[in-house]
């Protein structure tokens, strides 16, 4: 009856009256070929997008070789330019290197973030090597530092076929 609608109210109350948690504020890497065209609207602190609150982050600082591209996305997102790759530890919750031609020096430029614990995303297919992948991991693990990455899910018909392939006696080179 009554007791039961009081009942269901009350413990309600609490959740209503949370505090709303506040975004993660990312670094953003590298704007040329990239996936930023995409993600920045979803991460953007307009919510321009739906599923920008569901992801809770912002970019919050931008690094880019091209100062004025950097310029350009730090007006468009109402984030700040720090003149060095580096130059987001401290700032930002996580990294994330959103620029495919980045991947041979992904290993470098996420080094120092790895070795701050800040959490780090890479861009696939991670690593041009197995060595530079390996520095990787070791860095995450001795530093507890999380690392995030893609599937790659529109890669799995080729890999299949190529498998298929290789037991047909073809030869290829898989990306993994």
């Amino acid at each position: 009856g009554a007791g039961g609608a009081v009942l269901a109210a009350s413990s309600l109350a609490p959740c209503a009256l949370a505090a709303p948690i506040e975004p993660m504020k990312v670094g953003v890497f590298g704007l040329d070929y990239t996936f930023w065209t995409i993600w920045a609207d979803l991460l953007s602190p307009k919510g321009r997008r739906v599923g920008t609150r569901l992801l809770r982050m912002q970019p919050a600082y931008v690094w880019d070789k091209d100062v004025k591209r950097a310029q350009q996305f730090a007006q468009q997102w109402e984030c700040e330019v720090v003149e060095r790759f580096d130059g987001m530890i401290g700032k930002v919750d996580a990294v994330i290197n959103g620029e495919l031609t980045n991947v041979p020096w992904q290993h470098l430029l996420l080094r120092p973030y790895l070795q701050a614990g800040i959490p780090c995303f890479l861009q696939r297919h991670w690593s041009d090597s197995l060595v530079h992948m390996d520095e990787m991991l070791d860095l995450a693990a001795k530093h507890s530092t999380p690392i995030m990455a893609t599937v790659p899910f529109e890669h799995y018909n080729q890999a299949e076929v190529a498998i298929a392939q290789h037991a047909l006696g073809h030869r290829h080179v898989i990306d993994v």
